[in-house]
Protein backbone atom coordinates (compact mmCIF):
# COMPACT_ATOMS: atom_id res chain seq x y z
CA UNK A 1 0.00 0.00 0.00
CA UNK A 2 0.97 3.53 -1.21
CA UNK A 3 3.82 2.73 -3.04
CA UNK A 4 1.84 3.04 -6.30
CA UNK A 5 -1.38 3.05 -7.96
CA UNK A 6 -2.62 -0.70 -8.52
CA UNK A 7 -3.32 0.03 -12.26
CA UNK A 8 -0.11 2.03 -13.34
CA UNK A 9 1.21 -1.05 -14.94
CA UNK A 10 -1.97 -0.75 -17.64
CA UNK A 11 -1.83 2.56 -17.63
CA UNK A 12 1.86 2.76 -18.82
CA UNK A 13 1.12 -0.58 -21.31
CA UNK A 14 -1.81 1.85 -22.65
CA UNK A 15 0.54 5.04 -23.03
CA UNK A 16 3.27 2.74 -25.20
CA UNK A 17 0.66 1.53 -27.76
CA UNK A 18 -0.91 5.11 -27.55
CA UNK A 19 2.42 6.60 -28.81
CA UNK A 20 2.00 4.27 -32.05
CA UNK A 21 -1.24 4.76 -32.80
CA UNK A 22 -5.06 6.09 -30.93
CA UNK A 23 -7.00 3.91 -33.10
CA UNK A 24 -4.44 0.63 -32.06
CA UNK A 25 -5.50 1.57 -28.55
CA UNK A 26 -9.64 2.33 -29.49
CA UNK A 27 -9.66 -1.23 -31.51
CA UNK A 28 -7.46 -3.28 -28.55
CA UNK A 29 -9.85 -1.71 -26.22
CA UNK A 30 -13.06 -2.82 -28.15
CA UNK A 31 -11.64 -6.22 -28.83
CA UNK A 32 -12.26 -7.38 -25.15
CA UNK A 33 -16.19 -7.96 -25.56
CA UNK A 34 -15.18 -9.19 -28.83
CA UNK A 35 -13.47 -12.55 -27.43
CA UNK A 36 -16.69 -12.83 -25.12
CA UNK A 37 -18.76 -12.52 -27.68
CA UNK A 38 -17.45 -15.40 -29.63
CA UNK A 39 -18.64 -17.36 -27.07
CA UNK A 40 -19.84 -20.17 -28.05
CA UNK A 41 -20.33 -19.94 -31.51
CA UNK A 42 -16.82 -18.89 -32.99
CA UNK A 43 -14.20 -21.05 -30.74
CA UNK A 44 -13.08 -22.65 -33.86
CA UNK A 45 -12.83 -19.15 -35.72
CA UNK A 46 -10.69 -18.16 -32.30
CA UNK A 47 -8.59 -21.36 -32.60
CA UNK A 48 -7.67 -20.79 -36.04
CA UNK A 49 -7.16 -17.16 -35.99
CA UNK A 50 -4.64 -17.30 -33.49
CA UNK A 51 -2.88 -20.92 -34.30
CA UNK A 52 -3.41 -22.51 -30.92
CA UNK A 53 -2.02 -26.08 -31.16
CA UNK A 54 -5.21 -26.70 -28.86
CA UNK A 55 -9.00 -26.21 -29.84
CA UNK A 56 -10.74 -23.56 -27.52
CA UNK A 57 -13.94 -25.89 -25.96
CA UNK A 58 -14.54 -23.72 -22.67
CA UNK A 59 -15.27 -20.78 -20.71
CA UNK A 60 -11.75 -21.40 -19.48
CA UNK A 61 -9.45 -21.49 -22.14
CA UNK A 62 -11.61 -18.61 -23.61
CA UNK A 63 -10.49 -17.17 -20.34
CA UNK A 64 -6.77 -18.25 -20.81
CA UNK A 65 -6.79 -16.92 -24.17
CA UNK A 66 -8.17 -13.41 -22.91
CA UNK A 67 -5.53 -13.02 -20.13
CA UNK A 68 -2.39 -14.78 -22.58
CA UNK A 69 -3.12 -11.97 -25.03
CA UNK A 70 -3.26 -9.43 -22.12
CA UNK A 71 -0.02 -10.89 -20.90
CA UNK A 72 1.20 -10.49 -24.68
CA UNK A 73 0.29 -6.61 -24.51
CA UNK A 74 2.71 -6.02 -21.53
CA UNK A 75 5.18 -7.77 -23.41
CA UNK A 76 5.93 -5.90 -26.69
CA UNK A 77 5.16 -2.50 -24.50
CA UNK A 78 8.38 -3.86 -22.36
CA UNK A 79 10.35 -4.70 -25.45
CA UNK A 80 9.63 -1.32 -27.59
CA UNK A 81 13.18 0.09 -28.17
CA UNK A 82 13.94 1.75 -31.10
CA UNK A 83 16.27 -0.96 -32.61
CA UNK A 84 15.71 -4.52 -33.33
CA UNK A 85 16.32 -6.44 -30.86
CA UNK A 86 15.85 -10.57 -30.48
CA UNK A 87 14.96 -12.53 -27.37
CA UNK A 88 13.05 -15.90 -28.10
CA UNK A 89 12.25 -14.20 -31.51
CA UNK A 90 14.00 -11.71 -33.19
CA UNK A 91 12.07 -8.09 -32.67
CA UNK A 92 11.58 -4.95 -35.20
CA UNK A 93 12.52 -2.04 -33.98
CA UNK A 94 9.35 -0.51 -32.19
CA UNK A 95 7.67 -3.62 -32.58
CA UNK A 96 4.29 -1.70 -30.52
CA UNK A 97 4.27 0.36 -33.83
CA UNK A 98 4.84 -3.09 -36.21
CA UNK A 99 1.66 -4.40 -34.10
CA UNK A 100 -0.66 -1.31 -34.11
CA UNK A 101 -0.15 -1.57 -38.28
CA UNK A 102 -2.65 -4.64 -38.24
CA UNK A 103 -4.88 -2.01 -36.41
CA UNK A 104 -4.39 1.37 -37.95
CA UNK A 105 -8.19 1.47 -38.94
CA UNK A 106 -11.44 1.12 -37.33
CA UNK A 107 -11.99 -3.03 -36.88
CA UNK A 108 -15.48 -4.97 -35.70
CA UNK A 109 -15.96 -8.48 -34.93
CA UNK A 110 -13.94 -11.08 -37.05
CA UNK A 111 -11.87 -8.53 -38.64
CA UNK A 112 -10.72 -7.01 -35.42
CA UNK A 113 -9.75 -10.44 -34.29
CA UNK A 114 -8.15 -11.44 -37.29
CA UNK A 115 -5.53 -7.85 -37.47
CA UNK A 116 -4.59 -8.98 -33.86
CA UNK A 117 -3.71 -12.28 -34.53
CA UNK A 118 -1.59 -11.18 -37.66
CA UNK A 119 0.42 -8.49 -35.20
Amino acid sequence: PGLSNCSSYYTIIESVFRSASQQCVDNIAYSWGTYDEMWPGDLDFLTNAFKFCKPIEDKYALSDMIGWIADLYGKIAMVNYPYPASFKQPLPAWPVKEFCKFLSSPLKDKALVSAIAQG
